[in-house]
């Protein structure tokens, strides 16, 4: 849980953020104002909506979080957070993913900095110091059928995304996707403005991925 793509996206034109995995789905849409600094506010008009199916599977293994920051007076919102985290051979990685990561991340300095390019190492190195701590806490966690090698199989994908300061910032690991859906003008003039323009702000990191390959191999 070390790789992964990382990416700040201005929010312009911004009408929905989906964060999707192929058992539930995470729809954020956000109507724009001008925005300012975490000292501000988001400045955006914020609703959410979130749903779960197991599907035929006997236990649920995946986790989904929504969080928010307040600005500093506390009345009203600097940062919004995302996440969804597709759980395999136990919930436990999944549950330690949606109940830590966000603190691993938003404890890093960089996370504060108007640097875009500090965000992005800040996220990267949250997603380093959530797989340190998963390892520091899976003998505590069951081991399932594994009864070989009595270790735990648990793991998850991770995909999250951050709205602050006017941006899109993204994390990414595994082969939960993360869209984009954006108004367009072309698209309004042929089709009407109900119909939006969806961008894929993720890639599915897979061995089958040739940069992802490559990275095993070395």
């Amino acid at each position: 849980m070390v790789e992964g793509e990382r990416k700040g996206h201005n929010s312009k034109n911004f009408k929905f953020l989906c964060l999707i995995e192929f058992r539930f789905l995470m729809y954020g849409v956000l109507c724009c104002r001008n925005f300012c600094s975490r000292d501000t506010g988001l400045g955006v008009n914020l609703r959410v909506t979130m749903c779960v199916d197991k599907g035929s599977r006997p236990h649920m293994e995946d986790r989904l979080v929504f969080s928010t920051l307040p600005t500093r007076d506390g009345k009203d919102i600097s940062v919004a957070y995302f996440g969804v985290f597709d759980g395999h051979g136990g919930s436990e990685a999944a549950e330690y993913a949606k109940t830590h990561l966000m603190e691993h991340i938003t404890c890093q300095e960089k996370f504060w900095s108007f640097e875009d390019e500090d965000v992005l190492s800040a996220i990267s190195d949250g997603f380093i110091a959530a797989h340190d701590g998963m390892r520091n806490e899976m003998d505590q966690w069951s081991t399932g059928n594994n009864f070989l090698h009595n270790i735990s199989t648990a793991g998850t994908t991770a995909s999250i995304a951050f709205i602050m300061r006017g941006k899109i910032f993204t994390g990414h690991v595994g082969d939960s996707r993360i869209v984009l859906g954006r108004t367009d003008k072309k698209l309004a003039e042929q089709f009407g403005p109900n119909v939006w323009k969806a961008d894929a702000l993720s890639k599915d990191h897979t061995p089958s991925c040739p940069l992802e390959k490559e990275r095993i191999e070395k």
